[in-house]
């Protein structure tokens, strides 16, 4: 059974690791996957206030790393994410101080810093020279449908350009891995009283005619404040990935689309565009089956709200079975595809013309999993039968009268063929595991 996963195999065979600096930051240590960590340990215990100057900081730094940021190309255009990056390039660290209220803080501060200042001169050149493409959608009429289109029409043409990509996917991963490590704080932080029904839910929209993006809505009916969302999205087959926003505030009530500013702060309609991370965009918004969100507000506290996007079931799953086909005709992970399809099968009982489509696959990937398995069987059985006539001095395709002399144990010979057992053996464990 599949685990939760924090999005990093979604995109074989890309590895995705973190870019670091390796400038010597203040108590701060690199870890085997390239992330710096603050070496110390947070003094604060796990329970107990946090003071209004580690609030500030706290949600300063949240809207650093929350992943819809100002680096984001679509929503903040090519050249002022060039020039963010450019400063971090020329500029000491004198905004270290503002981070200061905590080890935490100062840690994930390092941590963003040192990612930055490791962009290499030719991606910031490359991001500048990025030509956004036209969007046939009026941004005064519908904000929020504009600014969706934006990411989904760019996030195509950033995956033409590898560095770019490639910084995407590095990005993601390292926003994801900071914003957890804020968590604990954010929650300690959080003033809002427990909501035990309702406050978000995640729907899937449209912005122009296939260009489907997922929004988060707030149907709390308040004005919301230093409002972190935990988004999990999750496909029909159990794949997850972790996405992690910071609003300063989240109107109920405004129309649809970003808000430049309320009362002097920025804030957001109740309709919040969720960005989708490039390790799930195999995936995407349209194949996403349901979401489940955590929100922590000054407001209120809700957590394990659970979405489910029935009117993407037929789309994931047809997305589903494109992404298998060619694996099960190549015979490749079938057990790992058979789980999939068959997890995917338990949510497909209303869609009766899906639900035979994946249960169909699956079948088939059953027949090809039960005649793979028999042939490694019988390549086993053949290998022993070999074996033993070579210990007896005997072959199964000569008379008695021209046998060879019998081998021993150490025989080499012997020994091959031990080896061959064994590889079977073995690539049998992994195709009944999923492995391979």
């Amino acid at each position: 059974m599949r685990t939760h996963i924090h999005c990093t195999d979604l995109l074989r065979p890309i590895a995705l690791a973190t870019v670091v600096a390796t400038a010597s930051v203040a108590a701060s240590a690199q870890t085997a996957d390239g992330v710096i960590e603050n070496s110390k340990p947070t003094t604060l215990a796990s329970t107990g206030p946090v003071t209004e100057e580690q609030r500030t900081q706290l949600f300063r730094l949240a809207s650093e790393v929350s992943m819809r940021n100002r680096l984001m190309i679509a929503g903040q255009g090519p050249k002022r994410v060039a020039d963010v990056l450019a400063s971090f390039q020329k500029e000491a660290d004198d905004q270290g101080k503002r981070f200061d209220a905590h080890e935490t803080l100062s840690g994930v501060w390092a941590s963003h810093r040192s990612f930055l200042v490791a962009s290499k001169p030719a991606l910031i050149a490359a991001i500048r020279d990025f030509e956004m493409p036209s969007i046939p959608i009026d941004p005064t009429e519908n904000p929020e449908a504009a600014l969706a289109a934006a990411f989904v029409v760019s996030a195509v043409e950033i995956r033409r350009q590898s560095i770019i990509w490639n910084w995407h996917q590095q990005h993601d991963v390292h926003c994801r891995r900071q914003y957890e490590r804020l968590m604990p704080l954010i929650r300690r932080a959080a003033k809002g009283k427990e909501l035990k029904d309702g406050g978000v839910t995640v729907e899937p929209a449209f912005a122009h005619r296939d260009w489907a993006y997922l929004r988060a809505v707030n149907t709390t009916n308040r004005k919301l404040t230093n409002v972190t969302l935990k988004i999990t999205l999750e496909s029909l087959d159990g794949r997850k990935c972790d996405h992690y926003f910071f609003l300063p505030a989240w109107y109920p009530n405004l129309a649809k689309g970003e808000v430049v500013a309320v009362d002097g702060e920025e804030a957001f309609g109740h309709e919040y565009f969720i960005r989708i991370s490039s390790e799930w965009a195999m995936i995407d918004a349209h194949a996403t089956a349901f979401a489940t969100v955590d929100l922590y507000s000054d407001q209120v506290v809700a957590t394990d709200m659970r979405s489910v996007l029935s009117e993407q079931f037929p789309g994931a799953a047809r997305a589903l079975l494109d992404e298998l086909g060619p694996q099960i005709d190549s015979n490749e992970r079938l057990a790992e595809a058979i789980r999939q399809l068959d997890r995917a099968s338990r949510s497909l009982s209303n869609q009766r013309d899906e639900f035979q489509l994946v249960s169909e696959a699956a079948a088939a990937a059953r027949k090809r999993l039960a005649a793979y398995i028999k042939s490694i069987d019988d390549a086993i059985k053949d290998n022993r039968e070999k074996k033993k006539w070579l210990l007896r001095g005997g072959d199964p395709g000569r008379d008695f009268e021209d046998r060879p002399p019998a081998k021993g144990p150490s025989d080499p010979e012997i020994k091959k063929v031990d080896e061959e057992i064994s590889r079977l053996q073995k690539l049998k464990q992994d195709v009944t595991a999923g492995r391979v």
